[in-house]
């Protein structure tokens, strides 16, 4: 993954400051941080320093802390590399991505997941939910009962970082095995399925 820190050195090492490279800079800045912690515990000044910008130069592009918000989670909503795979691929797929990562990308989940108790952000996360993952992978899923089937999918997820990321179950400190890989994998794909 490109880290912040890499976008700051190219960023110090150019003359003009490049527009595209700022955002992507403070995009990457802020998904991390609100990964990381509550968006209440996220600072714009905290931000613009991971950047290498000025804390000002934050709200030029994104007005404030909410549109910075809005911007990193919409950024980070990339359904398109989830379902971008054979249908038969799907849970194998997207387990590795929960599992691994994917194209060094920050995952999404912890971002509105940490949201969600903050009465601030959490319409914002939970439109965006809806909007570039519920809804476009109904879609994708196609049927009557779309709309459920992406939402199990959705709480598969959900539940599966919780407890290996956000409140690490001790039996996962070494990562996660195979046995429970394999679950993962089946459940996902049950959940299109069905």
């Amino acid at each position: 993954m490109s880290t912040v820190e890499d976008f700051v050195v190219e960023l110090k090492g150019s003359r003009a400051r490049n527009a595209t490279k700022t955002r992507a800079a403070i995009l990457i800045a802020a998904q991390s941080a609100f990964a990381a912690r509550a968006y209440g515990q996220v600072g714009l000044r905290e931000i613009a320093t991971k950047a290498g910008v000025d804390p000002a130069l934050v709200r030029r592009y994104f007005g404030s802390k909410e549109g910075l918000f809005k911007a990193a989670l919409d950024d980070a909503l990339d359904i398109g590399m989830l379902i971008d795979t054979p249908r038969e691929r799907f849970g194998i797929h997207l387990a590795a991505f929960l599992i691994e990562g994917h194209n060094d990308r920050v995952n999404p989940l912890p971002i509105m997941m940490m949201a969600m108790a903050d009465p601030a952000v959490r319409p914002i996360a939970l439109d965006l939910l809806h909007s570039r993952v519920i809804t476009p992978l109904a879609r994708w899923i196609g049927g009557p009962n779309a709309d459920r089937q992406a939402a199990r999918v959705s709480m598969l997820c959900s539940g599966f970082i919780s407890y290996v990321k956000l409140l690490p179950l001790d039996m996962f400190d070494g990562g996660v095995d195979q046995a429970t890989r394999g679950w993962l994998e089946g459940a996902l794909q049950a959940a299109i399925a069905s």
